[in-house]
């Protein structure tokens, strides 16, 4: 399994995405990622690209992440 996260430049997606990927079980982290790259399994790969088939919302996962750890 791999991971696609979305959010605009500057948004944080680099400074957390050692925590992002620990939290969805994953060894591997892809920053810049783009269209027409291959995805290797079992990483998490950071876009800035609007639209990328399959990408969760950065803010989605944190706020994910942080009801988990307040839970």
């Amino acid at each position: 399994m791999s991971v696609i996260i979305y959010g605009p430049q500057g948004c944080g997606k680099t400074t957390n995405a050692e925590k992002l990927a620990k939290h969805l079980g994953l060894s591997n982290i892809l920053d810049e990622f783009g269209p027409g790259q291959e995805l290797p399994e079992d990483t998490l790969a950071l876009t800035h690209v609007p639209g990328m088939e399959g990408a969760l919302n950065y803010d989605d996962v944190m706020l994910a992440m942080q009801s988990e750890a307040s839970a």
